[in-house]
């Protein structure tokens, strides 16, 4: 699972479709296991129960037995008993940076980032929404003790940043418009639903992962065959710079291990100049936006 990919524009006439229904392993959900209130019981989650085992033997290091829709087994890593996939970030909506010493004017956006090729890198004030798959092929019951999210890099930076969003969608000179639109959601059977603060924008910072909507609270046993998702919405990043994050997750009360999410690092610019379709359709911008009967892109600055 990649974080979210823009999809085309057609006909001259941008149509986002963002829909994504994240599918844990395994084809069938099994019912919730009821819990007491005894403090003595750890919470089972509502987990998904996994195919039987049948890939071929996979290169040294790679890990065998768990599969997620869009990911071959290669993907997960072991950590203890458990297998794992990501931390990822989904639905994350990232912008683009346009040049800081870009004229006050229409700026081209190519083609090839408007027809799925959009990957703003860095990706700029992405949702920070992380989905972290756990798998348990053995035939034990294992605890995942406790699930943290630390600050691993920060790199502060002055100045205006530029950007801009394809939800937002560029103008469209063979339309003469701008559209665009943004959607989809997270979730379904096998997912878990959690929050995370961190306390400052230091590296070193942390914050242990709470549940939000229902969800049980840490520790929780995942049982034999069955996988689990979190979807964890990561807030507290709020100063101008390059980020880049750590997971941890305890197993059955073991010391935490670190997960690197595969997405890598993003830049936060909460007074970012937002650069859209829509500001280009003034009478200032259509002035300077060459006439084309052909689908060119353009995106302009807000009025001053």
């Amino acid at each position: 699972m990649r974080h979210l990919r823009m999809s085309v524009f057609t006909a001259g006439v941008p149509a986002l479709v963002l829909s994504m229904l994240l599918v844990g392993c395994g084809a069938a959900s099994a019912s919730s296991v009821p819990t007491t209130s005894s403090s003595t019981v750890v919470p089972t989650m509502t987990p998904r129960p996994l195919p039987a085992e049948t890939t071929a033997p996979l290169a040294s290091g790679a890990v065998a037995g768990c599969q997620l829709s869009g990911r071959t087994s290669t993907q997960f890593v072991a950590v203890g008993p458990l297998k794992f996939a990501g931390p990822t970030r989904a639905l994350d909506y990232p912008s683009a940076l346009i040049p800081s010493n870009a004229p006050s004017a229409p700026y081209q956006i190519p083609a090839s980032e408007t027809t799925g090729s959009y990957n703003p890198n860095p990706p700029v004030n992405p949702t920070l929404n992380y989905v972290v798959t756990m798998c348990n092929t053995t035939s034990a019951t294992h605890t995942i003790s406790g699930v943290t999210v630390s600050i691993a890099g920060f790199s502060p930076s002055s100045g205006t940043i530029n950007e801009w969003n394809l939800c937002e969608g560029p103008y469209d000179t063979s339309s003469k418009n701008a559209m665009g639109g943004c959607g989809g959601g997270i979730g379904g059977p096998g997912f878990g639903y959690y929050s995370a603060t961190l306390p400052s924008d230091t590296v070193g910072a942390m914050a242990t992962v709470h549940p939000t909507n229902g969800s049980s609270s840490l520790p929780f046993s995942l049982q034999p065959n069955t996988s689990l998702s979190l979807v964890i919405a990561l807030a507290g990043v709020s100063s101008q710079g390059t980020y880049s994050l750590t997971f941890g997750v305890s197993i059955d009360g073991a010391a935490s291990t670190a997960l690197g999410p595969s997405d890598g690092s993003f830049l936060i610019a909460p007074a970012a100049v937002k650069w859209t379709g829509l500001n280009c359709e003034t009478p200032a911008m259509q002035a300077e936006i060459p006439a084309s009967s052909q689908a060119t892109y353009y995106v302009c600055p807000p009025s001053s």
